[in-house]
């Protein structure tokens, strides 16, 4: 199974656009559409060493929340897929 660090997921997140609206156990991302509504809310835990891997159950429940299966997130985080490719897979 891949693994992907806490860095690495934001810093996904973040060339997606996607807004960081909570920061405190979690952070919370909001994704909008084309429109600027919000989609859906993805938490990705906090950890306080940035090079911390998550694989497994938690990298699943996080791609879960994007509504994407695993490999799509992770084409998500590492740019082959595109915000706008995201927000026609998840139908939006």
């Amino acid at each position: 199974m891949a693994c992907k660090t806490s860095a690495e997921i934001e810093r996904g997140f973040r060339k997606k656009g996607f807004t960081l609206v909570r920061n405190s156990g979690h952070k919370i991302y909001a994704p909008t559409d084309r429109d600027g509504n919000q989609i859906a809310t993805i938490s990705v835990p906090v950890s306080r060493d940035k090079k911390k891997e998550y694989s497994g159950n938690l990298l699943s429940r996080i791609s879960k929340e994007t509504g994407l299966g695993v490999k799509d997130f992770l084409d998500l985080i590492d740019c082959p897929l595109s915000k706008n490719e995201y927000i026609e897979k998840i139908g939006r």
